[in-house]
């Protein structure tokens, strides 16, 4: 809508900006609360926020934290930590680790380690297999 007067022109652009602005973070904020209502993965990690101090909603405590990772020995004293356990239900039965220990025992845990070893072992026979061929060793089939 071009005015003849510049400065109107642009008061009235500053102004439907400023409403579509508005707008947008209004719904924008309307979608986060409806998820952060609705969404039980969020309200999973509220309470697993929660669980990172050392009180427990039920007023039970955590193990003592020793100042150490227990899988590494690393000292967290000023660093990030994390408070490991096995059960959703027993919160309480876990260890103090490092971020890099966490990772790995969420790994173990998802048995993302057994996959892991099995694609090494694939791997390292299938280079094996190529450095045979490579210096002209014939290779049976199967294998072996």
């Amino acid at each position: 809508m071009p005015y003849a007067d510049p400065e109107k022109q642009r008061e009235y652009f500053r102004k439907k900006d400023a409403e579509r602005f508005l707008d947008r973070r209004e719904d924008k904020n309307a979608k986060a609360r409806a998820r952060w209502n609705n969404d039980p993965s969020v309200h999973h990690s509220r309470m697993m926020r929660y669980l990172s101090g050392v009180k427990l909603p039920n007023g039970e405590t955590k193990r003592p934290f020793l100042g150490f990772c227990e899988i590494c020995g690393c000292n967290l004293v000023n660093k990030q930590k994390a408070y490991h356990h096995w059960d959703d239900e027993l919160p309480m039965v876990g260890i103090w680790v490092c971020y890099l220990c966490h990772k790995t025992a969420e790994g173990v845990e998802g048995g993302k380690v057994q996959k892991y070893l099995e694609l090494k072992q694939d791997v390292e026979k299938d280079y094996a297999l190529m450095q045979l061929e490579k210096f002209g060793i014939e290779v049976p089939q199967d294998g072996k």
